[in-house]
């Protein structure tokens, strides 16, 4: 199946003095990359595997045995999908790689916060989240065997990295360095409607993003013109805010 697993070249030379139980890794990872499936690679295979480099497979390979299998969930999770198919997968290469159910478990924990974690930043890339969306959070929480507690914290921490991309963009650098409490953000909107909808857009994403924000000012405006009439306003301007001591 290659993909997550590489087929490893055959050790000559001075490539046979590495390690037994790399060496082993080595030839199993090999195995599970030729099959057409990892159901196709049998337990007896890979304890004929161990036996021929003298490793006890059960009590080695720990860390080594747990990243096989987190490079096939993170592959199966690739679509934020857990089909029945990748379920069968995982289940058998969980009992090839002989992985206890908290090895297993802890390496599903990790993979399904890094997997919803970037399902967040995902939706709240314009710093909304809209009903939609917050179906698909709840759903896909699901798939991950999340519970709510823990999506709540990971929505939490996910809220304050879209607030730091969002100032990291548009931050004023000089009112940093002359005022250490207070900081203005510069964001810029459009609308074809009129000066005071272009500056509501603009407003829209950065009180999202920033809901402490205080005042505004209007920077510049510039609109586009068809046949003497204004077809579009565009409007840049600072707003402040008081950071947190």
């Amino acid at each position: 199946m290659a993909e997550p697993f590489e087929k490893q070249p055959a050790e000559t030379g001075l490539r046979r003095l590495v390690g037994k139980r790399r060496a082993c890794l080595r030839e199993i990872e090999d195995l599970l990359a030729r099959a057409e499936s990892v159901r196709d690679v049998t337990p007896d295979e890979v304890a004929a595997v161990a036996t021929k480099h003298g490793v006890d497979f059960r009590a080695q390979l720990g860390t080594a045995r747990r990243d096989l299998y987190r490079r096939l969930l993170e592959r199966c999770l690739a679509d934020q999908e857990l089909s029945a198919e990748e379920t069968a997968d995982l289940a058998h290469l969980r009992g090839l790689l002989a992985l206890s159910d908290a090895d297993a478990g802890e390496v599903h924990d990790q993979v399904a916060r890094a997997v919803y974690g970037r399902a967040i930043d995902q939706v709240l890339a314009d710093h909304r989240l809209d009903p939609e969306e917050e179906e698909f959070l709840r759903r896909l929480g699901g798939t991950l065997a999340i519970d709510e507690p823990e999506q709540a914290r990971l929505y939490d921490e996910g809220t304050q990295r879209a607030r730091q991309r969002f100032l990291e963009r548009t931050i004023v650098r000089d009112n940093v360095l002359l005022a250490p409490r207070h900081r203005e953000i510069e964001v810029s909107g459009s609308s074809a409607r009129s000066v005071e909808d272009a500056i509501r857009s603009a407003l829209e994403e950065a009180a999202t993003a920033v809901p402490d924000l205080r005042h505004f000012e209007v920077t510049k405006i510039r609109g586009e013109l068809a046949s003497g009439s204004v077809t579009r306003w565009e409007v840049a301007l600072r707003a402040g805010f008081d950071a947190p001591e």
